[in-house]
């Protein structure tokens, strides 16, 4: 830790630690260990960078797995719940007319999540859009 640069040698000692645990920390440290430690620069480069290409990878196999599709309903800003489809509504098109037409949530924004990766979302007036996520590591692509 002293040879990274830390002034108090506890902390600098915890703060590497963590990072050999979790593998995560900021870009700073990262330089600094790795200079205390005399790693090259361009081999970092080249651990990252397939490090993105594994994160991508299982990423993809992940967001592509098949899921039942789900709706939830914003009632307020960061508040969403799931309701129940109903058996009998298993296309995209009776699903979005059954939550566009439900009497109970006209009045919030809905969306039905068919995938991992692709969401319809049902204004208050009843106009739908299309949400696909797109980025790496999107939890939750409904959610927005």
């Amino acid at each position: 830790a002293s040879l990274a640069g830390f002034a108090d040698p506890s902390t600098g000692g915890n703060r590497v630690r963590t990072f050999e645990l979790s593998g995560v920390c900021s870009e700073l440290m990262l330089a600094q260990v790795a200079r205390a430690l005399r790693v090259e620069q361009e081999v970092i480069a080249e651990l990252l960078a397939r490090d993105e290409v594994h994160h991508q990878a299982a990423w993809e196999a992940w967001v592509t797995e098949p899921v039942p599709p789900a709706v939830f309903v914003r009632l307020m800003p960061a508040i969403w719940i799931a309701l129940a489809i109903p058996s009998d509504v298993s296309e995209q098109p009776i699903a979005v007319q059954w939550i566009r037409t439900h009497p109970t949530w006209h009045r919030h924004l809905r969306c039905v999540a068919w995938s991992r990766k692709e969401a319809t979302y049902l204004r208050e007036d009843g106009t739908a859009y299309v949400a696909t996520a797109t980025r790496t590591g999107d939890p939750r692509p409904w959610i927005r």
